[in-house]
């Protein structure tokens, strides 16, 4: 009997990924790997049935972890960019729109909304030059509380609450230095060398250490892919601030070497301004989600801006931030 394939067992080849990126957004498994205990049995047997259907697997599942394998991330940016690209609005669907008025509420951490919102803000305004958007920053980059039309929250599981939640992107946290710095210091090709190095980092929460966990992406003649390395940066932390400006200008200024998000860096790794440390190692990610109020409640002026949203972030493959120069693999 013929192999059945997910071509006749379904009549739209777009479903699989559309409940695939329901799993992984409603799980948080896009960022670092997840406990078991957090995967609903009916996600876990949905993955299995998944992975029957496409005859590859997308999770590796260990006895109280589980996390994306290689083809499960390949997937997921596969059916990021194919749903994205079948949802997206034409053209002239926006312009039908144009005389769309209102005011948007929208609540959005500092380091996002300078790095990111301003970048597509003047296409929105062309597209849309009757709304107004009215960004307040004061959010912590993980707080959950709507209190606006439009909510963008930082962290590895989805927010919880009355709103609809929808995960924007990937965001790597990412090692980096300016290239005049590692050229006075050397380029680190093992996270134990970090300990020769001068780094720039959040200060740690009470109780807890600035310990640094990376995970290697790829085999090499220290160790298998998948090894995690951890590394306590003790009195070598230059710069300890919660502020990422400063952290960012200080790396910038070749201060030393510092842990930033893709989002904010994105334009100084592309004019090398910034250089990326231990490429093939790994720091935890954070997911970029999106809430809204029910859409059925949200004004015109709030629907086309959660849309125009989605449409510049959310059909990306993998993170958007990282371009295929300096992303890993």
């Amino acid at each position: 009997m013929a192999k059945t394939t997910e071509r006749s067992t379904l009549r739209d080849p777009l479903d699989s990924m559309r409940e695939y990126l329901r799993i992984v957004d409603a799980c948080g498994l896009a960022g670092d790997d997840v406990s078991m205990e957090r995967i609903p049995a009916a996600a876990a047997s949905k993955l299995s049935e998944l992975e029957a259907r496409l005859g590859a697997r997308l999770v590796h599942r260990a006895p109280r972890r589980i996390e994306l394998t290689d083809k499960g991330i390949q997937y997921l940016g596969d059916a990021r960019a194919r749903v994205g690209e079948a949802t997206l609005p034409h053209s002239a669907s926006w312009q039908a729109r144009r005389e769309t008025q209102g005011v948007v509420r929208l609540r959005a951490p500092i380091d996002f909304a300078v790095h990111q919102l301003t970048k597509h803000l003047p296409r929105f305004n062309a597209l849309f030059p009757r709304i107004a958007i009215d960004v307040d920053t004061s959010v912590h980059a993980g707080r959950t509380k709507l209190g606006a039309d439009l909510l963008i929250a930082l962290r590895r599981h989805p927010p919880r609450g009355d709103h609809d939640v929808r995960g924007l992107a990937m965001s790597r946290t990412v090692m980096c230095a300016a290239p005049d710095y590692l050229d006075r210091h050397g380029r680190p090709s093992h996270p134990r060398e970090l300990a020769d190095h001068a780094l720039l980092l959040r200060p740690a929460a009470a109780g807890s250490s600035q310990t640094l966990s990376l995970r290697r992406d790829a085999a090499d003649s220290d160790g298998s892919a998948g090894h995690v390395h951890r590394f306590d940066p003790g009195v070598r932390a230059a710069l300890s601030s919660s502020n990422t400006h400063l952290s960012y200008a200080g790396a910038l200024a070749g201060l030393g070497v510092c842990c930033l998000p893709s989002f904010v860096i994105e334009d100084a790794l592309l004019e090398s301004a910034l250089e990326r440390v231990l490429p093939q190692w790994s720091l935890p990610a954070r997911t970029v989600w999106l809430c809204m109020l029910s859409s059925k409640a949200a004004s015109s002026a709030v629907w086309l801006t959660h849309e125009y949203l989605l449409a510049m972030f959310g059909a990306s493959d993998g993170d958007p931030w990282l371009n295929s120069e300096n992303a890993n693999g």
